[in-house]
């Protein structure tokens, strides 16, 4: 018995294949996107607390102690910035003497007497040596013997120089997008925000980093359009590795701060200190004198 045409089974059509593999795509991508999403909130929710930490103990724990050390130990204070300005009027005193006997032995005797008159009047920093003619004859001679070399030998010279390179274009476009939504005129961000991310793209751009500015890029996007599993795993692993990046230096910063003497002062206050601030300050103050003399037995030599 021969079948109807009618009963005859029907190819699949093109787009029915396309729906059911689409379709197919978003089932299996969708447990990716969950696990994407549910990294960048956590991300984002630690960098939120890190910096909330951070500008605590700025604001709080670090600006308390200097107000108790000032109130505290004031003279102490005032007596290390002392010999700090006497250390660095010393360091440049042997830098001077150090040059001279170098350049004009003969001189250093006088240039000495003459830095500590400028040193009695206040005004150390503003001497310069200067240098008798002959030494600068000799100078003129041996930048005529430099000059004198052969063109090859600058050729490779200037061979050996950075070249300055194009930039790519996809750079450029990603650059150009970015600037113009981060433009006062176009950007709806608040100030400091929308100073920190213009800082980003530039230096970004500086350093040719094309992946930077996409992660800046994603984290633009969905601040517009708000974080959720519909902008797209690239965006999202874009974003975690904005927030990474910006984590690891906040990370180290509070390290540091957990090591620093003020940490948790505020709240805790002279009893949180880990050592005796008097004796410290003390101690700081005996190495500077220290310093300072050795740094006056070194300019005696040169004399």
């Amino acid at each position: 018995m021969r079948r109807s045409p009618s009963a005859r089974p029907r190819k699949a059509t093109g787009r029915a294949s396309t729906n059911s593999s689409t379709s197919l795509i978003a089932t299996e991508l969708a447990p990716a996107l969950e696990r994407a999403l549910s990294k960048c909130q956590r991300l984002r929710e630690e960098l939120s607390t890190k910096q909330a930490q951070l500008r605590k103990f700025e604001e709080q724990d670090h600006a308390s102690f200097k107000r108790w050390l000032v109130v505290k130990h004031g003279r102490l204070l005032s007596q290390i910035r002392g010999l700090e300005e006497e250390l660095r009027e010393h360091t440049f005193i042997l830098k001077i003497l150090s040059k001279c006997a170098m350049v004009c032995p003969g001189q250093t005797r006088a240039v000495h007497a003459e830095l500590l008159d400028h040193k009695k009047r206040g005004i150390l920093f503003t001497f310069v040596l200067s240098i008798p003619k002959e030494t600068n004859a000799s100078s003129a001679e041996n930048s005529a013997t430099q000059n004198s070399r052969s063109p090859q030998s600058d050729f490779e010279d200037c061979s050996s120089l950075p070249q300055k390179h194009e930039k790519a274009p996809k750079l450029k476009t990603c650059y150009r997008n970015l600037a113009k939504r981060l433009h006062p005129d176009h950007s709806t961000l608040e100030e400091s925000l929308r100073a920190q991310r213009w800082h980003e793209i530039q230096t970004a751009y500086a350093c040719d980093d094309l992946e930077t500015l996409q992660h800046i890029e994603a984290v633009c996007d969905i601040d517009q359009t708000g974080l959720s599993t519909q902008v797209g795993l690239a965006r999202l692993n874009d974003l975690a590795e904005y927030h990474r990046a910006h984590l690891r230096p906040i990370r180290r910063a509070l390290k540091t701060a957990e090591t620093h003497i003020a940490y948790r002062f505020h709240r805790y206050g002279p009893a949180s200190l880990r050592y005796d601030m008097k004796q410290k300050l003390k101690q700081t103050i005996s190495n500077l004198r220290t310093e300072i003399e050795r740094l006056k037995q070194a300019a005696d030599a040169l004399l």
